[in-house]
């Protein structure tokens, strides 16, 4: 809670100072993932040599995960432009929509019942985000006071769609390489990832773009996104559903406190209204499940609160 609350914090603030290409930040993060990665099947499941012979056995299963980490990568990069301009505390209760997106996309495609409880929850969400931004649509609010730009709104709706995409094709994938290392394919993505941001720095990438990144500002960025996995996989090992969700409700309210600490943003009564709202039906999704059904998958999809795969420990996968 408290590394996913400072890494917003951190490129927030960041955002605020020196301009840094944002594709190679992402980049440093991946590279450093693939190490730890790497790292993880040596100690777990054999030597370097037998990842390289792995990785060319499996080459259909490196290409199919081309799709993740281009969806990912487009999720970590709008990270950085969302966070330039909405304050953390708006950002983590809007991002909390893509329970609903997900709900509903498992509901009508995947045809997987959720219960009366969850349904609540989806309503609960849906208000809170609503009533969060409702003063910046407002008649008394005008376009040029509003501190939100609707194009903001655009990139956040296609943060959450992209990683909601990403978690089922990854399920999709889990379901069919349920006989191959979990450290294999996170190899997988990250080499994936690699190239796609590889391909974003193409785009925009210059040499004065190259000094920033190892700034006070920029590079605790990278070290924290890239240890935020490892932290969080042993948290969802060790803890419950109950207590990760908590977790995850109590993140939303640290967030709007450290910003007003730090930056002075307001908690006025739309934001207290919304918290409330919001961490409730958190809670309420993931401590109501729907009534047992027969198994379809037998490990985990990532999904993200960011949206991107990375390390666990034991059998199955997280994504941030």
């Amino acid at each position: 809670m408290s590394l996913w609350t400072g890494l917003r914090i951190i490129i927030f603030a960041s955002q605020q100072g020196s301009q840094y290409n944002t594709a190679a930040v992402v980049l440093c993060i991946e590279t450093v993932k693939l190490l730890l990665a790497a790292q993880m099947f040596v100690s777990r499941d054999g030597t370097f040599s037998e990842l390289l012979a792995q990785l060319s056995k499996h080459r259909a299963l490196l290409a199919k995960y081309f799709v993740p980490a281009f969806l990912y990568c487009i999720y970590n990069n709008l990270t950085f432009t969302v966070l330039s301009v909405v304050n953390p505390s708006t950002y983590a209760i809007l991002q909390q929509l893509r329970l609903v997106v997900t709900g509903l996309l498992y509901e009508r495609c995947l045809s997987r019942r959720l219960s009366r409880m969850q349904w609540i929850a989806i309503v609960l969400l849906t208000i809170g985000c609503m009533v969060k931004e409702a003063d910046q649509f407002s008649t008394s609010s005008s376009v040029s006071t509003r501190t939100t730009p609707v194009t903001m709104y655009l990139f956040i709706l296609l943060q959450i769609a992209c990683a909601v995409a990403a978690g089922v094709y990854n399920e999709v994938l889990l379901k069919e390489e349920t006989g191959t290392s979990i450290n294999l394919q996170n190899v997988c993505m990250y080499l994936n990832s690699i190239v796609c941001n590889v391909l974003f720095m193409a785009l925009g990438f210059g040499p004065r773009n190259i000094r920033p990144l190892f700034s006070f500002s920029v590079f605790p960025i990278i070290l924290t996104y890239a240890s935020i996995g490892i932290v969080t996989s042993i948290f969802l090992k060790h803890l419950n559903s109950v207590l990760k969700t908590i977790a995850s409700a109590l993140e939303l309210y640290a967030t709007a406190a450290t910003a007003l600490l730090l930056f002075g943003t307001p908690i006025d009564g739309f934001t207290v209204i919304s918290l409330i709202l919001v961490s409730g039906g958190v809670y309420i999704y993931s401590a109501f499940p729907p009534d047992p059904s027969p198994p379809t998958l037998s490990q985990p999809a990532r999904n993200d609160d960011d949206a991107d795969a990375v390390l666990t420990a034991g059998k199955g996968e997280v994504s941030v």
